[in-house]
């Protein structure tokens, strides 16, 4: 079973301006039931893997169809939904002007990103990537408007991403989706950059780009060095260089 593509993390909600206590806002908006909705099984991730999800697909997915109408509801009560590093947008102005003139705003957690990352690993995980696709894709995108940072799950959307596209066959694709994922090489685990490097190195063999190939499995062994995956993956090269092998079409976990 493949490990839960994200990372748990406490998120940060900033205030810009003067600003009014969140609990004075009406109760319930879609957002807030988003975000309910993941509370109510997010604890039990870690004991209970893929399984704690299956109850909630319906649910989930009825959240995130209804992104776009939860960022004009938002927009209208001068809220921004935000899960990205919102303390450092260079251009506060940016947000006044999207809302519409001045007045006060306030940053609330927008839900959306880790709606998608969940649904898009359960999709992967019982290989249903086309599913998968549609909704890390929803993820991507999940933004109440241009302009505001890109999301903590980004490079976790792009990993789940470049799985799907791969067990599709669509391997530049899922290629790509990888190196845009390790953009955010700085903002993730060693050990997510690890498996990375190691998915990225395993595209390129099966595309016969084993001089890539090797590059991607020795730099992800500076990282984790105990990797018996990358060692057979060096040794596969090897085989393959030597006559005794060939390069291997097969899943990218």
């Amino acid at each position: 079973m493949r490990a839960l593509g994200r990372v748990f993390a406490t998120l940060a909600f900033v205030a810009l301006g003067t600003s009014a206590a969140l609990a004075d806002a009406a109760p319930q908006h879609r957002w807030e039931k988003a975000q309910a909705l993941l509370d109510s099984f997010t604890p039990n991730i870690r004991d209970q893997g893929y399984t704690a999800i299956t109850p909630h697909l319906a649910d989930l997915e009825q959240a995130l169809s209804e992104q776009n109408a939860a960022y004009a509801e938002a927009a209208a009560a001068r809220l921004v939904l935000s899960d990205g590093p919102v303390d450092k947008l260079a251009d506060k102005r940016l947000v006044v002007d999207e809302l519409g003139g001045a007045g006060t705003s306030v940053w609330v957690h927008n839900p959306y990103p880790e709606i998608a990352i969940y649904l898009g690993s359960w999709y992967n995980e019982y290989q249903k990537y086309d599913d998968a696709l549609r909704v890390l894709d929803l993820g991507l995108v999940a933004r109440q408007f241009p302009g505001l940072p890109a999301s903590f799950q980004a490079p976790y959307l792009l990993n789940e991403k470049g799985v799907a596209l791969c067990n599709l066959g669509r391997l530049p694709e899922g290629l790509a989706a990888f190196d845009d994922a390790l953009t955010y090489a700085d903002k993730i685990s060693v050990k997510r950059h690890a498996s990375l490097l190691r998915s990225r190195g395993s595209v390129l063999t099966q595309l016969s780009r084993l001089d890539e190939a090797e590059a991607s499995f020795r730099e992800s062994l500076t990282l984790e060095p105990d990797s018996q995956r990358a060692k057979e993956a060096l040794d596969e090269i090897a085989r393959i260089r030597g006559g005794t092998a060939t390069p291997s079409i097969g899943t990218v976990p």
